[in-house]
Formats: C-alpha cells, structure tokens, sequence
C-alpha cells in the first residue's frame, strides 16, 4: 500500500467520526509519503496531510472530553506560524477556541474567537498555491460572531452579546441565500379578503413574525439557539412565505391541489405568481430569500444560529416553500412590518384565479391590477383525472370575463 491508499481509508474514518482509527491511517500516510527531492513529493499535499492528522486527532480528544490536550494541540498548531494556509491562523484558533470554551475558560474562547473575526473585519486573505484564499473559507462570519456572542453570555456581557448576535444574523441572512429556483418565480396563495385587496392596491407585503402568526408550532422553533438569541430574533426577524417553481416536477406550482384547499380558502381564493429580482436581493442589506428544508429529525448544533428558521418537517413538504427574510434591529416586537414589493424585489407577473372563485372577485381584482401587463388565469378541474388546469383570461375593457 502506498500513501494514497492509507489516505482514503483515514478519509472515510475521519467521515465516519472514527477518529482514532482516522489518526492511525493519516500516520502511515504521513509516514508512507515520498520524502523532499523525490518523484510525488509536494510540500502543500504533506502539510495538508499532516493537518488532516491533527484535526483528527483534536476530534478525537474532544469526542473524549480531553479538552486540555485538545487546547495544547491547538496551541501548538498555531505556533508553526505558517501564515500560507488559512486554517492555520483561522481553523486552529477556533478548535482552540471550543476546546477553552468547554473547559468553561470563556475569557480565552472569546479571545480566540475575536482574534478570527479580526481577520474578517480586516479582510484579511491568504495566498495558497498562488490563488487568494476566500476569507469564508474555513468558518461562516455568522458563526464566529454568534460563538463570541455566547462567550460574552457566559461572561455577563449581555449587551455586547447582544450587538454580536445582530451581527450574526445579518451575515447569516445572506450567507445561506442559496436557493435554485430554476425560473425567476414565486407563488403565494391566499384567501380572497380586506387584506388581499390592501396588498393588490398598494403593492405591498405583510411580512410576519412565525411564532405569533404562522400555523406550525415547530416553525422557526430555534430550539438550540439561547434564550438571548430568541429574543433578538423574535424581535428584529420578519419573514414571508411563498410556493417555489421548480422545473424538476411535472406539477406545476399554481396547480398544487393542497395548496388551493388549505390556504386559497378551498379553491375560492387566488395565487399570485412573482417575478424575483434576484440582483435586488443579493445586493439588499436587509431581505434574503432562501429554500426551506424539509427533514425527519431536528438537528441541534448548539455552537451556531445555522439555519433553523428554514427548517420543517416533512409532512410540510408539499408546500415547496421559499422564504423571505427580512432582518432590522431598528424595529422591536410590537411592530408590524409592511413592506412595498419594491422594497422586497418583487413584481406580479400574473394571478391565478381559483376553479371556485367567485365573478365578482375575478372582475374586481383584475380591475385593481389592469394596466399593469398583468397576465390572468383560472383554474378547471379535468373529468379525467385529479388535476388542475389554468384556462387564460382575455381581459376586455368591459372586464367581461371568457376563456381561450
């Protein structure tokens, strides 16, 4: 066996968390690889290796809760200096960092965690192989701010942790926008009322707060994050909820049969189909709009914010849902957010009207919206299967009503 071959078995141990047996194959790779001036040596590969080793052998310590030695693995790590790798000057003082953390030595752990986050707030980047080494490369910024943050809990300094974990949420926003929506579309459905025609007329969103206003007791449950984070969030976080398109399925979104029964009031409401400037988002400070995830078990990673308002349960999975997120520590609670759809980069393409919805709604809603290059549609129920269809409106100027 050569050195690669002891490699991939350390990899799929270090994968499988089998950390000891991880360390004793990343040895004999180590100790199996070419030596300097011969065919195959690369200095980069060796100390990558060797770097591997380490963390394997730090995991293994903390899976252990030898957190002393986890520190002075770290602490020596860092001492090698070699300001080439990120993970040197970044990675080893975050290991280090939780390593103090667990031994409840939380005036070092912040320290550590301030030493990364002035890389970040400095720009600091860091040449590898002649390429610059993206600053997010070992650890998000949101997480670097919300483990300073939990440091600062620990130590009584409820009032910088609190500026800490704004941080942290203002980067974490942004930093999961990772959504594929193939088409530049999102569908809301809704009942039609009051609000349906203040939202059509003035063009704007009600963005809510999930755990006043939503229907899933489970939703935005941030289970894992501290009571301090909960409250900034509860206070400062609106969100908005819509149906994805995706190309993928044969079902389109606007005919989803669950989602006209359960939130367009039995087929007697609409869904609205958005357009998304994805530009606008990317760029605006405060909205960001993301995938939700849709999995069996809450996952709880006490060490970071991550992405638990984004999270459901599978039974919420036909929904397809894709999120807005809107983010402004100048509000507080008790404040309902209204925002134009300008504000949150969104345009109507077109409304779909329910195979239940009434003449007198179709004519007074594409009165509202004549004008605006609005397409309109309603929805058939087909004799031969259990589908819905969407039948073109012509809009005459009389706003008499007739299908294509």
């Amino acid at each position: 066996m050569d050195y690669k071959d002891y490699f991939e078995q350390a990899n799929a141990h270090d994968h499988a968390k089998n950390y000891a047996e991880a360390v004793k194959f990343y040895t004999l790779a180590i100790d199996h690889y070419p030596k300097k001036g011969e065919q195959g040596y690369d200095e980069h590969e060796l100390n990558k290796l060797q770097s591997d080793r380490q963390r394997s052998l730090y995991n293994k310590y903390f899976l252990e809760k030898r957190y002393k030695e986890a520190v002075a693995l770290c602490t020596e790590e860092i001492k090698k200096d070699d300001r080439t790798l990120f993970d040197i000057l970044v990675g080893w003082n975050y290991y280090r960092a939780w390593g103090y953390y667990s031994l409840e030595q939380y005036q070092e752990a912040e320290e550590d965690f301030s030493t990364i986050l002035k890389c970040y707030d400095e720009e600091i980047w860091y040449d590898i192989d002649g390429k610059l080494c993206m600053r997010y490369y070992i650890e998000n910024l949101d997480v670097n701010y919300v483990n300073r943050a939990l440091c600062r809990e620990k130590l009584g300094r409820k009032e910088e942790a609190e500026k800490d974990y704004i941080k942290g949420f203002h980067v974490l926003k942004n930093e999961i926008n990772s959504f594929n929506i193939e088409e530049k579309r999102l569908f809301k459905f809704s009942a039609i009322n009051d609000n349906t025609f203040k939202t059509l007329i003035n063009e704007e969103l009600f963005l809510a707060q999930p755990h006043k206003d939503w229907n899933d007791p489970y939703d935005c449950n941030i289970g894992a994050w501290t009571d301090l984070a909960k409250e900034i969030f509860h206070k400062y976080a609106r969100l908005q909820s819509f149906v994805r398109n995706k190309e993928t399925e044969p079902q389109k979104s606007f005919e989803n049969m669950l989602m006209w029964s359960h939130y367009a009031d039995s087929h007697r409401g609409i869904c609205v189909e958005y357009e998304y400037n994805l530009n606008f988002i990317e760029k605006e400070n405060q909205v960001s709009l993301h995938e939700v995830k849709y999995q069996n078990e809450i996952e709880i990673q006490f060490d970071e914010l991550n992405d638990d308002f984004i999270i459901k349960s599978k039974v919420w999975t036909y929904e397809n849902e894709a999120r807005l997120f809107y983010f402004d520590e100048k509000i507080d609670e008790n404040t309902k957010v209204v925002k134009s759809f300008k504000d949150l980069g969104l345009s109507i393409k077109a409304v779909y009207f329910g195979s239940k919805c009434s003449l007198d709604n179709q004519k007074a809603i594409q009165k509202i919206l004549q004008g605006r290059g609005i397409d309109f549609y309603k929805m058939a129920t087909d004799a031969g299967s259990f589908v819905l269809g969407a039948e073109k409106i012509i809009q005459k100027k009389t706003l008499e009503i007739e299908h294509l």
